[in-house]
């Protein structure tokens, strides 16, 4: 009895798998996508920052200069920033912005310059001066491998360009006394309202400065310099005379006065684009007051006023 009831079970439990697969052979068929999780890729997209459009500033004054029959326009906004400066056929434009001077630009080149907490920190464009600035506490401590190191009073003491040996400044009372570049020892002197009135290296090359009326520079002479000339200044005239290039000014005696201490600095104490050469530097600062920062960054008027 047992066994038939075994049996029995067995048959029964074969019949439902037979009956269950004829059902799913014979039921209909699922259809579907298969959604799987996937992984979403993002790609970085480099952001190319908007090309800095600088406003042109209207010249509001001009100063004429004439050199012979070569003429020049110097143009200055409201403000007495130079703006424009027309040689001949070619105008060169100067640009500013929060007062500082951003790009100089004419029809084939520019440059332009940028600033860190108010202070130049690299230039970019058509120029040889040094692109990459490095300003301490409103001193300039580098201009790619020009380097420079101060003492007391902030007053420049070590200057040095790349691996060259460094040149040296030593003060008497204030007042520089000379600087010492190797066996190379420059001399200067000064005149009893400490005014610098000459310099000599070594006993050879030497410069002399005069002054005129309110303290204003009459004359240079010397190797350094080259032939002598003076400076006359009247009303809304300033005049360097010379035997060889004497030059005219006109203008607004403020502004006539600012384009002649420009083409001075540049294109005759400097002597050509020198990044930094050190007896220009000590005219420039004792006469001019300007720092070493103020020396490096007039350097971008002087590579195109020369």
């Amino acid at each position: 009895m047992k066994k038939e009831i075994l049996h029995r079970l067995g048959f029964v439990f074969v019949l439902l798998i037979v009956l269950l697969l004829v059902l799913s052979a014979c039921g209909p068929k699922i259809s579907g996508e298969l959604k799987t999780r996937q992984k979403t890729i993002v790609k970085e997209v480099e952001v190319i920052p908007e090309k800095e459009i600088f406003l042109e500033h209207n010249a509001t004054d001009f100063v004429k200069q004439v050199m012979g029959e070569v003429k020049y326009e110097w143009g200055f906004d409201e403000k007495g920033n130079l703006v424009s400066l027309q040689k001949d056929n070619e105008i060169i434009k100067f640009y500013y912005k929060d007062n500082v001077l951003r790009k100089i630009s004419n029809d084939e080149k520019s440059v332009e310059l940028e600033y860190f907490d108010s202070w130049l920190s690299s230039a970019s464009g058509d120029t040889k001066l040094p692109l990459h600035y490095v300003v301490k506490d409103g001193l300039l401590m580098s201009a790619d491998d020009y380097s420079f190191t101060y003492g007391r009073d902030n007053k420049l003491w070590i200057y040095r360009e790349g691996l060259g040996a460094s040149l040296t400044f030593y003060y008497d009372e204030g007042l520089l006394d000379f600087f010492k570049k190797g066996n190379i020892v420059t001399h200067f002197y000064f005149d009893d309202e400490n005014k610098l009135k000459h310099i000599e290296e070594q006993n050879a090359r030497h410069l002399i400065m005069g002054y005129g009326r309110e303290d204003k520079l009459a004359s240079f002479s010397g190797e350094f310099y080259g032939l002598g000339e003076t400076f006359d200044y009247g009303k809304q005239r300033i005049s360097i005379i010379s035997n060889v290039n004497p030059v005219i000014f006109t203008g607004k005696d403020e502004l006539a006065e600012k384009a002649f201490h420009l083409y001075l600095n540049c294109a005759r104490i400097r002597k050509g684009i020198t990044v930094f050469e050190p007896i220009a530097y000590v005219v420039i600062n004792d006469y001019f007051n300007k720092s070493v920062y103020g020396y490096m960054l007039e350097n971008f008027y002087c590579e195109w006023i020369q």
